[in-house]
């Protein structure tokens, strides 16, 4: 199997919900799911000589991003992990623990439910920014009563990385017609019509993770990278963990240093328009202790476990480095490189905004010197022109493209009505519209009637 990795990162504001309701409040996403990836290369399904291959059969797995700062990934913060009531920065896992202790019962330990850890320890929250909105009433025009809503939305700015897996059944000019596919700006989420949700997506060569050890075949710890949809040998959907679909021959789960949770939701089929069947989910961020798991088990849990592997679902990771710590310090992740990033960005945006403004204003400066020369030079050829024929000609710079300008004008001037009035200085016209073009030539229609009626009032 070839494993692919990308990083994807915010352009706008991103909005991603876990259900697909949208009549009330639902809950927010703090990751991207695989199917967000997949749907992006579904769009060119037809090209594909054996689209089934690529998107029905896991030959291909699209997989959930993650957050990504400082070349490392952030993983789900484990449901393992629980503090202290009162000191949230002290962190244990709960498995290693004797919860029976009368010092730890006195500390109140809370499981920690949100969030993303490194394999430093480093803890990071998602940051969301929340906007309200209101419908329009298409009569009036105001705000519609009853119409009010809003979007909490993920911040725009945030780097992620997700991979995408081959099979090696998967040949070469199909994986790069995927690849190709991915890459660019793309828009994800809700409401990507309006101003949400556009995102770019590059590759990102060259990343490995060395967070997982070996196994023991004594105690092991599972920890759902993604989240995990299991099926029963009956082929229903289950949230019980079994034999059968963990794949397991002589481990067995130790439940008391299991921790577990789930959810159910209803995925909408943006190409049918319609939903598909409600799945029951175990979350990402889940720890399933096993004791007495084989080499060969644990083979075959890394080659993904239950169903819609395709959207990246069961992704496993065995002992990772988190979960084998029993006490540890839980510190903010140290984003210094990103916000440097994001300060240089704006400082060039204002750089570049402020030296626009200089270019622009030096420009408006030379035309209206090049203007008042002219008008200088030649006003007195231009004395029997109307008010309104200057006009014709303002409008003329309105409506006219570059290349076509210099003949309506020409048109215009040779009119009847305006022949006589332009007789002695339809040449100067014509020669300045040549050397200076349509802008310089709309400033001059502005201002030369005005210093025309100046001098006749005088």
């Amino acid at each position: 199997m070839k494993k692919e990795y990308f990083k994807i990162r915010f352009l706008d504001d991103v909005v991603l919900l876990k259900n697909s309701n949208t009549q009330a409040g639902g809950q927010n996403l703090d990751y991207i799911s695989g199917a967000v990836f997949l749907g992006l290369v579904a769009r060119y399904y037809d090209e594909f000589e054996d689209p089934f291959k690529i998107f029905h059969s896991s030959s291909v797995r699209f997989g959930e991003a993650k957050p990504f700062f400082n070349a490392k990934e952030f993983y789900k913060i484990p449901y393992s992990f629980y503090a202290p009531k009162l000191n949230k920065d002290k962190a244990y896992n709960i498995h290693l623990v004797d919860v029976l202790d009368p010092s730890i019962i006195s500390m109140q330990l809370q499981q920690i439910r949100s969030g993303y850890i490194n394999e430093e320890l480093e803890i990071y929250e998602i940051p969301y920014v929340y906007t309200q909105k209101s419908s329009k009433d298409p009569e009036t025009g105001a705000s519609k009563k009853g119409g009010m809503f809003g979007y909490s939305a993920i911040e725009s700015g945030i780097e992620w990385i997700f991979s995408v897996c081959f099979d090696d059944d998967v040949t070469q000019v199909e994986r790069e017609k995927v690849i190709s596919h991915l890459l660019g700006h793309h828009h994800i989420g809700k409401s990507k019509t309006s101003q949400y949700g556009r995102v770019v997506i590059e590759k990102y060569d060259n990343f490995t993770q060395n967070i997982e050890q070996e196994i023991t075949g004594e105690v092991d710890y599972l920890y759902l990278k993604s989240s995990l949809a299991l099926f029963n040998e009956q082929g229903f959907a289950s949230y019980m963990l079994d034999h059968y679909n963990l794949k397991l021959d002589q481990a067995a789960i130790i439940w008391e240093k299991t921790q577990i949770r789930t959810r159910e939701f209803t995925p909408f089929n943006f190409k049918r328009q319609n939903n598909d069947y409600s799945r029951l989910v175990i979350e990402q961020g889940s720890v399933i202790a096993l004791k007495n798991l084989t080499q060969e088990e644990a083979k075959r849990i890394k080659q993904g476990l239950g169903g819609f592997l395709s959207e990246g679902y069961g992704e496993i990771l065995i002992n990772p480095k988190f979960l084998l710590k029993k006490e540890f310090t839980l510190k903010k992740a140290s984003l210094k490189k990103y916000e440097q990033i994001q300060k240089d960005l704006t400082q060039n945006k204002l750089c570049n905004y402020l030296s626009h403004q200089a270019s622009l204003e030096k420009s408006q400066t030379s035309n209206l010197q090049i203007v008042q020369d002219f008008i200088q030079k030649h006003q007195k050829s231009f004395l029997g022109v109307s008010n309104s024929q200057w006009g014709q000609i303002r409008m003329l710079t309105q409506l006219c493209h570059q290349e076509e300008f210099l003949d309506k004008v020409r048109e215009q001037i040779a009119t009847a009505n305006a022949q006589f009035q332009w007789k002695s200085g339809s040449k100067d016209l014509l020669d300045f519209i040549s050397k200076y073009g349509k802008e310089n030539t709309r400033l001059l229609a502005v201002l030369m009637p005005k210093i025309n009626t100046r001098n006749d009032n005088v």
